[in-house]
């Protein structure tokens, strides 16, 4: 071919890279773009893009962060209960104490954060609720153990996106009324604990999926849900394991 059938850029030959280009970063859609190709309705989009965009909106959060909640606030202690005198629901939403939980045929899901770990759980929560709107259908419960530190930032959290509600049922114990279930001076600290009592905890429920506190749900529970199998359950705290104790409480 002679130069007349190529374009005229390429018979100039490519042309030196300026300033600008040279320092302009490759541009690439995030990987909640690929994720969210497809998706039912932009409201669905945005719900599980702030499914994924809150593990780390929240993972901002700094020791001082930390020490500071928990200098407000002491663990398991009364005087920490009477900072939060209004327990009124907030729609829907409030701190039990006793879980008089009935077997209606919905998903259920707990989890366990205390003090300054709760950015992890708020994560999980929206995660599990933007799947939960994805899915459709009967709304899965998400059973959040917390004291009183952890309380007070889901109660911020639903308070600032009430939509989670419109998704999930939630709903927040108090782990500081387990006394009488998860003792500490005989099972470590409480909040550790939790996990394995909650046969005992949720004695009507025939099934329940327990999620660690940095868990992000990104795709359904369904099909660990609908197994047809009996109580599977590993527990640890620190090295030591308990295996058995989770079906014998």
């Amino acid at each position: 071919f002679g130069s007349s059938h190529w374009p005229e850029s390429f018979a100039r030959g490519p042309r030196p890279p300026t300033r600008s280009t040279e320092l302009q970063p490759l541009r690439r859609d995030p990987p909640s773009a690929e994720l969210m190709r497809g998706m039912p309705s932009p409201r669905a989009r945005a719900w599980l893009l702030l499914a994924l965009l809150g593990p780390a909106r929240g993972l901002r959060r700094t020791s001082e962060d930390s020490r500071q909640d928990a200098s407000e606030f002491e663990e398991d202690s009364e005087e920490g209960l009477a900072k939060w005198p209004d327990m009124a629901p907030i729609r829907n939403h409030q701190m039990y104490e006793e879980p008089p939980v009935e077997e209606d045929g919905a998903m259920h899901v707990a989890s366990v954060a205390c003090r300054g770990a709760c950015h992890y759980l708020v994560a999980l929560i929206r995660s599990f609720a933007a799947q939960a709107l994805l899915e459709g259908g009967r709304k899965p419960y998400f059973h959040a153990f917390t004291e009183n530190i952890c309380f007070g930032s889901v109660r911020d959290f639903v308070q600032k996106e009430p939509q989670i509600l419109e998704a999930i049922n939630l709903r927040t114990w108090n782990v500081s009324a387990l006394g009488g279930i998860v003792d500490p001076t005989k099972h470590g600290k409480r909040c550790t604990m939790v996990r394995l009592f909650m046969p005992r905890l949720f004695p009507r429920l025939s099934r329940l999926i327990y999620l660690d506190m940095d868990t992000v749900v990104l795709n359904s529970l369904k099909p660990l849900w609908n197994l047809p199998v009996p109580v599977l359950s590993m527990g640890e705290n620190d090295a030591e394991w308990h295996g058995g104790s989770y079906n014998n409480c």
